[in-house]
């Protein structure tokens, strides 16, 4: 509704002695409201309802999904199991920025009691990662992974990716889990439930701990019809590209 008083002033941008956030909300929302057939494409619907809720007031709202590349994150067989003596397990896979939150903690211990002959695999530790998960015997810790082929050998090793984030735009690591031919299971939170339909994973109540673990199970028990092809088709960054042109001809139309 406004900005002021900007507890970020002194840090991201530093200004020691002025706010002039307000000022900037006011002249930025009145510039913009005054562009002729002004579109604003959100990446998720969740996105683009926050965006019917600003101060700006866009005469289209469209929704674009930004997509994968899907030569790379698409099902293949990797070494990564073989180069970490996992063999035949069920391998759990999740990103360390979300697994280590403090709010998170009482379901990441869920998961890890009650799947010891699983193998779950956290992608993304720091030190500190790596030091909360030691305890445990059946995780498996790995760094940060910049190459985009290694991090989609891990997907494509694994049974299942477990987003447990609580507020995202649109979390590509569901698309690229999904593309390389593994279901997701995330909570019903901002945008991460909406690439995950019935043929690609499970949703789950926010900070609901046995709903996840049943969601393992069914997995597990292979109650989950995966139809990787059409999910792919869906995601695939190319085609979602087509979409923005597709906007920007039919503006042109209207003017």
């Amino acid at each position: 509704n406004a900005c002021g008083n900007c507890p970020q002033n002194k840090t991201e941008v530093p200004s020691l002695f002025f706010d002039a956030t307000a000022k900037v909300l006011k002249d930025k929302s009145e510039h913009l409201n005054k562009i002729k057939n002004l579109t604003l494409v959100g990446c998720s619907k969740w996105v683009a309802g926050e965006v019917k809720k600003s101060k700006l007031t866009p005469k289209n709202v469209e929704v674009v999904i930004n997509g994968v590349d899907t030569s790379i994150f698409t099902p293949h067989e990797s070494n990564f199991r073989k180069d970490h003596n996992i063999g035949d397990e069920f391998v759990i896979m999740g990103m360390a920025d979300k697994w280590g939150m403090d709010r998170n903690r009482a379901v990441v211990e869920k998961i890890i009691s009650k799947n010891p002959d699983s193998k779950i695999v956290i992608v993304g530790c720091k030190d500190h990662h790596k030091e909360l998960f030691s305890k445990y015997q059946n995780v498996l810790p790995v760094g940060y992974v910049s190459d985009k082929k290694t991090l989609s050998d891990i997907y494509a090793s694994s049974d299942v990716f477990i987003n447990l984030t609580h507020a995202d735009t649109l979390p590509t690591v569901n698309m690229e889990s999904i593309c390389s031919g593994t279901p997701v299971i995330t909570f019903d939170c901002t945008g991460s439930p909406e690439l995950v339909d019935v043929d690609s994973g499970f949703v789950v109540k926010e900070d609901d701990i046995d709903g996840v673990i049943n969601a393992i199970e069914k997995i597990k028990n292979g109650e989950l019809t995966f139809d990787v092809r059409k999910n792919q088709l869906k995601f695939d960054k190319n085609q979602n590209y087509k979409k923005y042109l597709e906007i920007y001809e039919q503006i042109l139309r209207k003017d």
